[in-house]
């Protein structure tokens, strides 16, 4: 039996704000005007660990699922387009025709449940980047910063032997070694 670990991200991999005390000791009021800040501010790094007993199981049971209320397998969820009302109508109850209510029952009754009927495990790392003074002066990322806790993490875990699967590789996620004339 094999293991993996799926990670993804969330938010942003930069430092948008300058480092202040000021910050941390009197944050800016959680209000629709801060927004930006609150979001700029945080970076999310989760993964869960499942095994490919369970994968054998959980996919075909997704798949099915996925087909019943949106007629195909090739969907993909996203929480910002299911919170985002005109996002939320535009990818999914006008791109594959049905209700919010079915929709709506996918998310609770399907989607949800999975977490809670199956052996999955989730790990998180949150990067309040309002903490990090010294970060801001060096070439560390928030993105290495939460990708070295989540893998300190792993290494401890009962299922370090895995399989790291990231989602959504870009141009941050380099290798160091130069594999050039190699």
């Amino acid at each position: 039996m094999g293991n993996y670990l799926f990670i993804d991200d969330s938010g942003s991999k930069e430092w948008k704000t300058p480092y202040s005390r000021d910050f941390v000791d009197n944050p800016p009021a959680r209000t629709n005007q801060n927004l930006d800040f609150w979001r700029g501010n945080y970076f999310v790094l989760a993964g869960l660990h499942i095994s490919t007993d369970t994968m054998k199981i959980l996919n075909p049971a997704i798949d099915k699922a996925k087909i019943n209320t949106f007629g195909t397998k090739n969907v993909e969820l996203h929480s910002s387009s299911l919170r985002n009302p005109h996002q939320l109508k535009k990818q999914y109850l006008d791109k594959y025709n049905i209700t919010a209510e079915k929709l709506r029952h996918f998310i609770d009754d399907v989607w949800y449940p999975i977490f809670s009927n199956y052996p999955i495990q989730t790990v998180a790392v949150i990067v309040d980047k309002r903490y990090f003074k010294n970060a801001r002066h060096s070439n560390i990322s928030p993105l290495e910063i939460a990708a070295e806790a989540l893998f300190d993490r792993t290494e401890i875990h009962p299922c370090s032997d895995c399989n790291i699967v990231f989602d959504q590789m870009d141009s941050e996620i380099k290798s160091q070694t130069d594999l050039q004339g190699k």
